[in-house]
């Protein structure tokens, strides 16, 4: 009973100060914007954050607004059914993941090396990466040139980092010089029992940068379901554009500014473009993108039928992982697999989403009959 008195009080807590970022607290919306979060949250099962997100505080939207939507609970619940636990590292871990792909032939970027929490360093050149010497020797290779960084276990974009060579070092992402003496820490992972990634860094297709004047790695998520027959079925899938200045092209967590589109399965074409709002509240509808004003809707995706081959080709090799949401980047060579996401969450800004949580529902109770 106390814990559950404990858990309401940090809800309507969380739920108040985010109320508070579109309403005064003295206004008379106010209420009305609080009992708006407080309904997403208890009946919808929505995060504060997520709701936030989605406009669902908002008073001018309807009570019921919420049901129109799919909550990350909700879905985790179908996913935790079709995805057995025990195999969830194969594509959480990008570690094990990118071994994997390597071993079956999948198309993935290069690995240059592992840095480990214990300070171990694993090169894919030359192996174990024994003291200060060999760790410079390491960085003169060509592959560290530019390179990215990412943590083997994570999301949202959360410790990744971009590194080029300049006269005195290397420069990462945010302007930030370091030598390679410093850069070793600046690569330690920040979490215990976790690894840093040193990867190649994939370029956009010459169409991806034309529409969003970045050279941020631009991904389309794809999702897919393994049927109990084996086949492959795509539920949807949308494009992930990053607006100038950012890292990543992701668009959860209070990432405003970046830019998703639905893509039309059947031949690649944008069909509708949104983006969080500038105060993190609520999701508003594009035609084009904000940077460049290049018109988004319309446009085909190159490589499309050959990115749909490949996510197709590679899903049953993951099995008995069955719903897992792939970052598909597409280079000037053609669709590379960037990542797999065996715990998805809901794109319910493109206004399907609660078909493919129905179609997953669906999968989750016919593989437990």
């Amino acid at each position: 009973m106390r814990r559950r008195i404990k858990k309401n009080l940090r809800l309507a807590l969380e739920v108040a100060a985010l109320c508070r970022r579109i309403v005064p607290a003295w206004k008379i919306s106010y209420i009305k914007a609080f009992r708006r979060g407080m309904r997403a949250c208890r009946q919808g099962r929505f995060d504060p954050a997520a709701a936030f997100r989605l406009g669902l505080f908002n008073p001018a939207v309807e009570r019921e607004e919420y049901r129109r939507y799919v909550s990350h609970g909700r879905l985790y619940r179908a996913q935790k059914v079709l995805n057995p636990s025990d195999w969830e590292p194969l594509a959480r871990n990008k570690e094990i993941f990118y071994r994997y792909c390597n071993a079956v032939g999948l198309p993935v970027p290069s690995v240059c090396a592992v840095v480990y929490g214990s300070g171990a360093v694993w090169s894919s050149s030359s192996g174990e990466v024994d003291g200060p010497d060999a760790w410079r020797r390491m960085l003169s290779d060509g592959a560290f040139d530019e390179f990215v960084a990412k943590p083997s276990i994570g999301a949202h974009g959360l410790g990744f980092n971009v590194f080029a060579r300049t006269a005195d070092g290397f420069t990462d992402g945010h302007g930030e010089c370091h030598s390679p003496e410093a850069l070793r820490d600046a690569l330690a992972p920040l979490v215990r029992g976790n690894a840093t990634i040193l990867q190649q860094r994939l370029k956009n297709h010459p169409e991806l940068v034309r529409l969003s004047g970045s050279e941020v790695l631009q991904t389309v998520r794809m999702f897919t379901l393994l049927e109990r027959g084996g086949s492959c079925r795509i539920l949807g899938a949308y494009l992930k554009t990053a607006q100038r200045g950012r890292l990543v092209d992701n668009f959860g967590g209070w990432a405003v500014g970046n830019i998703q589109s639905t893509v039309r399965l059947e031949d690649g074409v944008l069909v509708a473009s949104s983006r969080i709002t500038p105060d993190g509240n609520g999701i508003i509808s594009l035609t084009h993108h904000s940077d460049t004003g290049v018109r988004l809707n319309g446009v085909r995706l190159p490589f499309w039928s050959r990115a749909r081959e490949l996510v197709c080709r590679t899903a049953p090799l993951f099995r008995p992982l069955r719903t897992i949401g792939w970052d598909v980047a597409l280079t000037p060579d053609g669709p590379v697999i960037v990542e797999g996401n065996v715990r998805w969450e809901p794109s319910n800004q493109h206004g399907d989403m609660l078909e493919i949580f129905e179609t997953l529902r669906r999968a989750a109770e016919e593989g437990q009959a």
